[in-house]
């Protein structure tokens, strides 16, 4: 059953994934099921002609990301086409490499629209422990001159490496990195080889008890907080809630359910999520080729039929929620490892 049964998919921002290359080792990444391949990098000709017809399509905004996109060589000039055709993007980055100050003076020289630093830890002992990287300085110095010079924020992926660390970090992103805003995402399964990985994935009500329990030390860090609520309405508080979204504190509904974003992965293949790379519907050059044939094949019975499923409703018991257009029930990933009828709890009345 699905809440949006054969909507129209017509995409209005996407990522562009570069390299799957990576300095660090998140063991929740997606990039660890192509085993952080060196290989496995797009060239700037196929990123350009990617990224002109995206533009055609009419995106708006791109992502770049990896990997780690910082280490991907063609950036510089990449950033400069975009610049040349007018597209604003955004670089998903872990920030280490702009610690280099060979790069970084060179990097500033034809940056990003944007940058998204993903932070990972709050000290030295944290960052080993969660990434298996040892230069805390490097990685220090790298996301202060990135909140400095765009003037931006942090995202942190909360998960278990961070079920008790969670307001250190956030503290040592502003204080020390200079974060004008903090961005939490809750981590979700990746799939790799067919198979759901969640060794990092909380469960969902540990997860809810430690943000209702850190939110208000949160909050005194920075007035610019807002979360990625993978997690659905039903689980939270209704006080919290409505506390979030009074503050404009929420962002939700996957962007599969509403069927705004795609996904294009280093060999050119599309994807309707970074965790989903294993499942590609369509590849640049076989399947499309322009504009076009690319809303063509997002289009196409069995590839709507794929939209359908991954956004049909988790449980039945979500089509009786008020809050249900809200909150889309969450990551449709989530529901890969926990078991939606023990836990949806339909909302009554809001």
């Amino acid at each position: 059953m699905s809440a949006s049964e054969s909507a129209v998919v017509k995409p209005s921002y996407a990522w562009l994934t570069v390299n799957r290359n990576c300095n660090f080792r998140c063991e929740w990444c997606y990039a660890q099921g192509a085993y952080f391949d060196k290989g496995q990098e797009m060239t700037l000709k196929k990123a350009v002609e990617l990224t002109d017809m995206l533009l055609a399509v009419g995106i708006t905004h791109l992502f770049v990301t990896g990997g780690e996109p910082t280490l991907w060589s063609p950036l510089l000039k990449f950033n400069s086409h975009c610049h040349d055709i007018g597209l604003d993007n955004t670089i998903v980055t872990n920030a280490m490499h702009f610690g280099k100050d060979e790069f970084w003076e060179r990097y500033i020289e034809s940056p990003n629209t944007y940058v998204g630093v993903s932070l990972k830890a709050g000290n030295p002992k944290q960052l080993y422990e969660t990434v298996k990287i040892r230069r805390f300085d490097l990685v220090t110095k790298g996301v202060r001159r990135a909140m400095d010079h765009f003037k931006s924020g942090v995202g942190i992926v909360y998960n278990s490496h961070l079920a008790d660390n969670l307001v250190d970090i956030c503290r040592f992103s502003v204080e020390e990195c200079h974060a004008h805003s903090i961005k939490i995402d809750f981590c979700s399964p990746v799939f790799v080889e067919n198979q759901p990985l969640a060794q990092c994935v909380m469960e969902p009500y540990q997860l809810v008890s430690g943000i209702i329990r850190d939110y208000p030390e949160i909050v005194k860090l920075t007035t610019e907080l807002s979360f990625i609520m993978s997690i659905p309405f039903c689980f939270w508080p209704k006080s919290f809630i409505e506390e979030l979204e009074a503050e404009d504190r929420i962002e939700s509904v996957c962007h599969m359910v509403k069927r705004e974003g795609i996904v294009v992965t280093s060999d050119g293949s599309l994807c309707m999520c970074n965790e989903l790379f294993d499942y590609s519907i369509g590849r640049y050059g076989v399947d499309f080729t322009d504009a076009e044939t690319l809303i063509d094949l997002l289009n196409e019975p069995v590839v709507n039929g794929y939209y359908d499923q991954m956004s049909r409703y988790p449980s039945n018991r979500c089509q009786e929620c008020s809050w249900y257009n809200k909150c889309g029930g969450g990551c449709p990933l989530l529901w890969s490892v926990f078991d939606p009828e023990q836990y949806v709890q339909p909302v009554e009345g809001r």
